[in-house]
């Protein structure tokens, strides 16, 4: 910019979306969606042990199968959030994602026990940690694997 010229913010805000409140505020998007996907799980832990057997019937997969796969997306949610909405670190990131999903998936077998024809499980919250945990090596892995390319490409 010019010296003397002055900023009209919105202009700026496409450019780098850092510089004002409304790319921090778009950037929290990612929050949102993982309190969302939080939303559904509990929803779907709501559902009694005969609608949700109903619901999973048509997959054939495993009750710890499905939680495994749940949890991971929600893995990978939360660390896109904390990266892009709370600008943690790439290193700290997969870890705080990790402590979330463990402890969510904690409250979310322990509402599950109070729920009619549904249990708490040791098995479903082991299920949980493991997706979670391969989710988020998975994910780290191609964003390393993207990085390299990148930066192969730009030298």
């Amino acid at each position: 910019m010019v010296q003397g010229e002055t900023a009209r913010p919105g202009i700026l805000c496409r450019y780098d979306p850092h510089f004002c409140k409304e790319g921090a505020l778009w950037e929290m998007r990612f929050v949102l969606l993982a309190i969302l996907y939080m939303a559904g799980i509990f929803y779907a832990s709501t559902l009694s042990g005969h609608d949700a057997a109903r619901l999973a019937g048509p997959l054939g997969l495993p009750d710890y199968v499905l939680h495994a796969i749940a949890f991971a997306g929600l893995a990978v949610v939360w660390r896109l959030a904390l990266i892009r909405g709370f600008r943690v670190s790439l290193r700290t990131a997969p870890w705080l994602a990790l402590g979330i999903c463990a402890v969510y998936g904690l409250s979310d077998e322990i509402h599950q026990s109070f729920v009619d024809g549904r249990d708490a499980s040791a098995t479903d919250l082991l299920a949980d940690v493991v997706g979670a945990g391969v989710a988020l090596i998975v994910a780290g892995w191609l964003s390393r694997r993207r990085s390299a390319k990148a930066a192969q490409q730009a030298g």
